[in-house]
């Protein structure tokens, strides 16, 4: 199960619903416009992936959709504050479903771990019960006690990317969100008030 998440303590922020491409990315293409075949913008350039340090490999692009929510609020006031959740995990698969014990069919959002302190805890949605460490040296040991998080504000969560795209789009900080997990085999509501995602992932 790879791990995802908002979480910070160190962990990288992810932008949902990217746009992954072939085209070259070379140095100083970064903040450039992606083009379809008919010369519309869809994306804004953002990184590249590449095991040979050079302009061959997978790049990234910002969808020109989500730039067009933020920019206004860029230019006003010089910075974006993103909705906090302070989680991270993983999607559900047939193999993590056979791990934990769970009828194969389930599908959801895993919480690996939840931030002291954060809008997450606050709710109280449960992490698994293990450490970041112990997960990072075994990434094939799915530990149980995790919350499923299956919908929010009864939109369905498929994965983890559900969860992380609906916070990016549809929500603001302070803004209160109905979370419904599985938990022990019960399926119940949480109510979050998401925070400000940290500055320094901290």
């Amino acid at each position: 199960m790879s791990g995802l998440g908002d979480a910070g303590q160190g962990q990288t922020y992810l932008i949902p619903n990217a746009i992954q491409t072939d085209a070259a990315l070379n140095p100083g293409n970064s903040g450039g416009p992606l083009l379809n075949n008919n010369g519309e913008v869809i994306g804004v350039n953002e990184q590249i992936a590449s095991t040979v340090r050079q302009s061959s490999g997978v790049s990234f692009a910002i969808p020109s959709n989500l730039v067009k929510q933020v920019v206004e609020t860029l230019i006003k006031d010089g910075k974006i504050v993103h909705p906090w959740l302070g989680i991270s995990g993983g999607s559900l698969s047939l193999d993590t479903n056979e791990a934990l014990k769970l009828p194969e069919n389930t599908r959801g959002a895993y919480v690996m771990t939840v931030s002291p302190g954060s809008p997450a805890e606050k709710a109280g949605l449960k992490g698994a019960q293990t450490t970041r460490q112990t997960v990072a040296s075994d990434p094939s040991v799915v530990p149980a006690g995790g919350d499923i998080i299956v919908a929010i504000d009864k939109q369905p969560v498929k994965n983890f990317d559900d969860v992380l795209a609906y916070v990016f789009d549809n929500t603001k900080v302070g803004q209160q969100i109905t979370i419904t997990v599985l938990r022990g085999g019960q399926q119940m509501d949480l109510q979050l008030t998401l925070g400000a995602r940290p500055h320094n992932g901290a």
